[in-house]
């Protein structure tokens, strides 16, 4: 039997290549993908580069993860970072010229604690997609988050202050105690010395404001002193901790339209300055007052017969003479702002022309202005407008530095105290030492008059207490006693009773005789010596 060796025949693949060539495609399959999903290089300009790794911080938009940090370096004159961010192609449409990057870390603020999240995870940058048209890979990092998203509907205002550092980024924005939105930016410019703050009001909120809005400062406290007495506002406690601005329409004024994006109002200090000096139309005037204006301060009021018309500008108004002539020391002046707009349905029209023809007529028939007491407790001010008769102005000036002059006279209490003035004069003038010697002299005389009279009422007394005296009542009883008995024992038929009555009669016709011999010396006292009545001068007679 022949045994025939068997010659396999053996394949050139060998199973073991198959795992090589798996490894090597699913490297060339991962390389692909890799290369495949890479997006854009975007430079990010940074101020720190804190909690920043190559390689592994993150880029997210709403906390998906969309790029990763690449590399970091130094900025050419290292004053910032410059860190290289590696985009998914996926987020390549999210580059856009408005769009913000920030670093998310943990961060202490007015609106409170944010990304206590990082603390394990670590940092990472955080992306708002933006919405212009024009694409951008070069871009600045913020200092802070924004507060309000790209896509939050509303509207964005400025508000104008000469107050800085009265607001800061992140504090709320009410209206009649509700929050609408937030202040997101908080600028000074050194040159104007203004500082402007923009606000954002959420939808729908954003139709509360309109042209006639007057936005001021909100603490949660506010006391008020006026002339009603005193107010005391006490706010929420989110507002008394945080503070922020508020905002209203006055009363009695129409809304208005709403307003467009980027409007830039002003903002008011206090509530009552906002509405009392929230009139932008109005005519200039100064005046010119012969009294102390002390208690009367910027934003005081300018009334008439009650109804406020009008807000002090300026008190004292400074105008910069060139020269001594311009004006007499001893008058102060004030410049004043007279709002027809206050007046709005109780005139036809409050035309600001109109009012400049109608003040002056008013001003010839006698209107004139003066300062008033508006509250005794803090000694304030306000100027008040009145007609007077035959009350010249101060002054006869029509003008100064190019604003008219509006008549003023003295007021009521510089007058008061003028005549209290007088009359403190009036009583130094009297001569008290003279007067008080004199009284001295009298209250000497008068203490001996006193003394004398003391000496004759003891002496009174003694006499009154004497026996004899005591004695005088039934002495007198029985004298008198005894005339009547005399008068009773006289009988008309007997002749000591007719001859009584002879002489009574004779007495009678010689007191009658002696009568107009009384007269005549009661006419006359020298009537005994000279004769009773002139002897005319005689007259010539008529020759024949």
């Amino acid at each position: 039997m022949n045994n025939k060796a068997k010659v396999s025949k053996q394949s050139w693949l060998s199973p073991v290549w198959l795992i090589p060539i798996i490894a090597a495609v699913v490297g060339f399959w991962m390389v692909y993908q890799s290369e495949a999903g890479k997006g854009p290089e975007v430079q990010l300009e940074i101020t720190s580069a804190e909690g920043i790794e190559a390689g592994k911080t993150l880029v997210k938009a709403r906390d998906v993860e969309i790029g990763r940090v690449d590399s970091l370096r130094l900025s050419d004159d290292f004053s910032s970072a410059i860190v290289t961010i590696q985009m998914n192609s996926a987020a390549e449409p999210l580059l856009r010229k408005d769009t913000q990057f920030w670093v998310v870390k943990p961060r202490i603020a007015r609106d409170g604690i944010s990304g206590l999240g990082t603390l394990l995870s670590g940092a990472y940058i955080q992306v708002e997609p933006g919405t212009a048209e024009q694409r951008e890979t070069n871009f600045v990092a913020l200092e802070q988050p924004p507060l309000t998203s790209s896509d939050t509907q509303g509207l964005r205002i400025t508000l104008i202050s000469d107050v800085a550092g009265s607001l800061g980024v992140g504090e709320m924005v009410t209206f009649r105690g509700f929050p609408v939105g937030q202040v997101e930016e908080a600028e000074f410019d050194p040159e104007q010395r203004l500082a402007s703050y923009q606000l954002f009001i959420e939808a729908p909120y954003d139709v509360l404001v309109t042209e006639n809005t007057r936005f001021w400062m909100y603490s949660g406290v506010s006391v008020q002193v006026g002339a009603e007495g005193v107010k005391f506002d006490l706010g929420s406690l989110e507002t008394l901790l945080s503070g922020g601005v508020t905002f209203d329409v006055p009363r009695d004024q129409p809304r208005g339209d709403k307003v467009a994006a980027e409007t830039e109002f002003r903002l008011f200090s206090e509530r009552e300055d906002a509405i009392q000096q929230g009139y932008a139309r109005a005519i200039e005037y100064v005046l010119l007052f012969d009294d102390s204006i002390r208690g009367l301060a910027p934003g005081a009021a300018v009334e008439y017969r009650g109804v406020r018309v009008g807000t002090v500008a300026a008190a004292p108004f400074k105008f910069y003479p060139e020269d001594d002539t311009a004006l007499p020391l001893k008058l102060i002046p004030i410049k004043i702002r007279f709002e027809p707009d206050r007046l709005e349905g109780l005139v036809s029209n409050t035309d600001l022309e109109g009012w400049k023809d109608r003040l002056q007529g008013l001003f010839d028939e006698g209107m004139r202005a003066s300062l008033k007491a508006n509250n005794l407790l803090t000694n304030s001010l306000y100027v008040d407008l009145a007609f007077y008769e035959n009350e010249m102005p101060a002054i006869e000036l029509a003008e100064l530095n190019g604003i008219p002059v509006m008549p003023s006279v003295s007021s009521g209490l510089a007058q008061l105290e003028q005549k209290v003035s007088r009359l403190l004069d009036s009583f130094n003038s009297i001569p008290m030492e003279s007067i008080g010697t004199k009284l001295n002299t009298a209250l000497a005389d008068s203490s001996a008059l006193f003394e004398q009279l003391q000496q004759t009422n003891a002496r009174l007394d003694s006499l009154l207490a004497n026996e004899n005296t005591q004695a005088l009542p039934a002495a007198l009883t029985e004298t008198l006693s005894s005339i009547n008995k005399t008068l009773n024992g006289f009988d008309q038929n007997t002749p000591a009773y007719q001859q009584l009555q002879d002489s009574l009669q004779q007495l009678n016709e010689v007191l009658r005789d002696l009568r107009p011999l009384a007269e005549t010396l009661n006419r006359q006292p020298n009537a005994l010596i000279f004769d009773r009545a002139p002897v005319a001068d005689p007259q010539p007679k008529k020759g024949n």
